[in-house]
């Protein structure tokens, strides 16, 4: 039977497959130090140095893409709703006239 998708080689299908998973580890890494940075800068008293938050944080990325896809969203969307619940708490303190 042929393969209507089999549109390029091995070694360039793998080659892709590489640079993928250097991206995801990458986009990874650097969303897990940031987030430890802004951590550690918004909690200074934190029990542990922010690479340890760093690896913290992978270790929680890693579970949540294991849990599947369905897992993932239900959390993206907890995470949304939280973010939503408060821009519109501290929207609501704000007037036209503090605007201008």
């Amino acid at each position: 039977m042929h393969d209507s998708l089999n549109v390029s080689t091995k070694t360039f299908a793998l080659f892709g497959a590489a640079l993928l998973l250097l991206d995801f580890s990458s986009t990874s890494i650097v969303s897990a130090a940031t987030a430890a940075t802004y951590l550690s800068g918004e909690v200074p008293s934190l029990p542990f140095p922010t690479w340890i938050g760093a690896v913290i944080v992978l270790v929680i990325f890693t579970v949540v893409s294991l849990m599947g896809v369905r897992e993932s969203a239900r959390i993206a969307l907890a995470v949304l709703s939280l973010h939503v619940s408060d821009f519109d708490e501290n929207s609501a303190h704000v007037s036209p006239k503090n605007i201008a």
